[in-house]
């Protein structure tokens, strides 16, 4: 109808047969305006069904819809909720309220038509009019169902074009519940996926409140719990009212003007992985093409599921595929980097100096500061780079390496004082050789401890061939001190011709020196005496004050024996003082005693210089303090000692009567006669004259004779004991006899022979 046509249906107060054709052609040209819109379709249907309406009324009219339970205008169908638009009518209706005459009811309990005034309508006009209009309304729906069956294919086609080439699960979810939302004509569309027992909302389009994209649900709660559980589609055409859900979501339901819902499960290999769900809020059905287009739907889904994680398990090949690539390109350019560095290091150990060449070398390829240690941690070599000198370098290694506590069978990094350090063991735990340090500004690379390790096993195999023959030459230099002091004469003499074979010069006189090590004992209990720690005591011993006045030294069980060169006794006092405090700072806790012999006259006699050593180290380790003591300065004690120990008594009384026994016979026994009776006489010249009933002047030329012989000086107290002892001894061994030689018997036999009484005499006499 156009403007300026439109005939009033509605009834007069006296109506007439005129009047009714009038209202009958008025009505059908209504609907006939009614259809037109409707086949000329868009997507504002509503609106033009609402205009021709209120031209057919001749009033204005607002076509309400009934969703969630509440009539609001189909207008704020797409508007959040705010409380201004929403009417409840059919209380003031059935209670004569002021909507009273002013509704039609279109559809019922689905839509009205609310009308600006009260109008009379014939109920037979009212009716045609309703059905007109819901027909219109439905004809609309099922016009939009056609047209997009029309165009289904072309989106499955496409989505599934999309699909294969996406990667990413959430953006293939995005376009699906789009198309979902658009191709079933749906207000709300969500793709819910499973975690655990629930299903948890991954997608959602046209929703209102931020709580729709959160939603969770367990099996049996809601729609898609209920899909979920039953594993099969649900269609709710009124969301509120429902008795099929529970009502837990119907708050939010309302939030969202819902008044239908259909959901589908999504199926992946038997099993519901998720639910594809759609809402509208005008008043509707869905249809068992809706459903079966939403399965559809739900069936791209899960392929586009299993075809991003396709994707993506691919792109994930793809990229450890082309980092193992990189990776193994890295390695073969690191080994090939360091099978020439290997080549060049294997070279360099045929150098002079082979260690200071690779650590200069090796600091020059990782661009930092190399450091190679010893087991003490002595300087074998070092590179250092601008920046840091090397004492600071060496100092800051050795740190490292007292403080760290990790077991270093490879190599470590650490980071001290703002640089980067790393740490090499060379040799074993069991017997380490040294350290081989690293010190750099940046993090080093994989490439370092490879370098670091053939650095280490070069640097190893250096330093145990330096030790092997150094063990071996000291080996022979100890055999040949061995012998020295403990052989017999033939292997003595043997003994000084290897050591002129190495160059050694065993001439003149000597000293020897004997240090015991009270407690010397490593960290685990192995005895220093065998290995690593023999070596590292002997270095330390010849490279201390004492060391360097010695001709040999040598180790065995927790002594060490030197033979040194004949120097004042108050220099060698001072370099064994000197080499006993280098000793104890080296190891804390250690017990030291020192015996020295006196001058011994030539190599062949060093078994006697040794006894006189160890009696000067048994007066030593009586002593609270200086616990140095040389046979020099025992006199008495330490012929007494020696006694103790079966000393060589003849050697004992020799030493100290000298060239009296080398006299005649009876020049001999004249003396030492005369020497005797002196002594019984208490050392009186005139009572020994008297008793010998000789002059005086001859007793004193006699005592001035053995003066002379012996180097004694019978006035000093010291002497007289001495020569008294000697006497004694001489008794002892009948070597006082016209022959001036021992008898056959052994000096320990005869000595022990005297018994008690003997010894006891010579005791009290000291």
């Amino acid at each position: 109808m156009k403007s300026g046509q439109i005939m009033r249906i509605a009834s007069s107060n006296t109506p007439s047969r005129d009047d009714d054709a009038i209202r009958l052609d008025a009505l059908a040209a209504g609907i006939r305006s009614l259809r037109d819109c409707v086949v000329e379709g868009g997507d504002e249907i509503w609106q033009k069904v609402e205009d021709r309406l209120g031209q057919m009324l001749s009033c204005g009219v607002e076509l309400i819809v009934n969703t969630a339970g509440r009539w609001i205008s189909w207008r704020d169908l797409r508007q959040p909720e705010t409380g201004s638009h929403a009417v409840h009518l059919l209380d003031e209706l059935h209670a004569g309220g002021p909507y009273a005459g002013r509704v039609l009811m279109i559809r019922e309990g689905s839509i009205l038509a609310l009308l600006d005034r009260p109008l009379r309508l014939d109920s037979d006009i009212a009716q045609v009019v309703c059905g007109a209009v819901d027909l219109a309304l439905a004809f609309s729906d099922g016009r939009e169902t056609l047209l997009r069956v029309t165009e289904e294919l072309d989106v499955m086609r496409v989505l599934a074009g999309q699909i294969l080439q996406a990667s990413d699960p959430d953006e293939v979810l995005l376009r699906v519940t789009h198309e979902t939302r658009r191709l079933l004509g749906s207000d709300i569309c969500g793709a819910m996926m499973r975690e655990g027992e629930d299903v948890v909302m991954r997608c959602c389009v046209g929703h209102f409140s931020a709580d729709t994209a959160k939603l969770r649900m367990g099996a049996g709660v809601g729609v898609a719990g209920l899909v979920l559980a039953e594993g099969k589609p649900c269609i709710v055409p009124d969301y509120v009212h429902s008795r099929e859900i529970t009502s837990t979501f119907v708050p939010l339901a309302r939030k969202e003007k819902v008044r239908s819902a259909l959901a589908v499960p999504i199926v992946r290999r038997d099993a519901v992985i998720g639910v594809l769900e759609v809402w509208r809020r005008r008043p509707s059905k869905f249809s068992q093409a809706d459903t079966d287009l939403l399965r559809s739907l739900a069936d791209l889904v899960s392929i586009a599921i299993d075809n991003a994680e396709l994707n993506a398990s691919r792109e994930r090949a793809v990229t450890e595929l082309n980092a193992a690539h990189r990776d193994l390109a890295e390695r073969f350019e690191n080994v090939s980097q360091i099978a020439d560095f290997h080549d060049k290091v294997a070279r360099l150990l045929l150098d002079e100096d082979p260690l200071s060449s690779i650590s200069r070398m090796t600091a020059e390829t990782t661009d930092g500061s190399l450091i190679i240690l010893n087991h003490s941690l002595g300087l074998e070599a070092a590179c250092v780079g601008e920046g840091l000198s090397e004492a600071d370098a060496l100092t800051l290694i050795r740190k490292t390496i007292r403080r760290s506590d990790q077991v270093r069978d490879e190599t470590a990094i650490l980071q001290v004082d703002g640089r980067h350090i790393a740490l090499h063991q060379i040799g074993t735990l069991a017997e380490p050789v040294g350290w081989v340090g690293w010190i750099g500004a940046v993090r080093p690379a994989e490439m370092l401890r490879l370098v670091l390790g053939y650095v280490a096993v070069a640097s190893a195999l250096h330093l145990l061939e330096r030790r092997r023959i150094g063990r071996e030459r000291s080996k022979t230099l100890e055999g040949i001190l061995w012998d020295l002091l403990e052989g017999p004469r033939l292997a003595r003499a043997a003994a000084i011709d290897r050591a002129r074979e190495l160059h050694i010069s065993l001439k003149g006189q000597c000293r020897l020196v004997v240090i015991s090590f009270g407690n010397l004992r490593t960290p685990s209990g192995a005895d220093w005496s065998s290995g690593v720690f023999h070596d590292d005591l002997l270095d330390r011993l010849r490279l201390s004050e004492l060391g360097r006045l010695a001709q040999l030294v040598g180790i065995r069980g927790t002594q060490a024996r030197v033979i040194c060169k004949p120097v004042e006794i108050d220099r060698l006092l001072g370099a064994i003082s000197g080499s006993l405090a280098g000793l104890s700072g080296s190891t804390p806790g250690l017990e030291l005693s020192v015996g020295v012999s006196g001058v011994c006259d030539e190599m062949l006699s060093l078994p006697a210089s040794l006894r006189e050593a160890l009696v000067s180290l048994e007066v030593a380790q009586h002593r609270p303090r200086a616990r140095i003591a040389c046979y020099d300065e025992l006199g008495v004690l330490g012929l007494l000692i020696n006694l103790r120990e079966r000393a060589d008594l003849r050697r004992v009384s020799g030493h100290i009567l000298g060239a009296l026994l080398q006299e005649t016979d009876q020049s001999r026994q004249t003396l030492l006669g005369t020497l005797r009776v002196f002594f019984q006489a208490d050392c009186s010249q005139a009572e020994t004259a008297s008793r010998l009933r000789v002059h005086i002047k001859t007793i004193a030329y006699r005592l001035s004779k053995i003066g002379k012989l012996t180097g004694l000086d019978l006035s000093r107290h010291s002497d007289r004991v001495l020569a008294d002892v000697a006497i004694k001894l001489l008794s002892l061994m009948d070597m006082d006899g016209p022959s001036g030689n021992a008898q056959d018997t052994s000096v320990s036999d005869r000595f022990a022979a005297n018994g008690p009484f003997e010894n006891r005499k010579l005791h009290d006499h000291v």
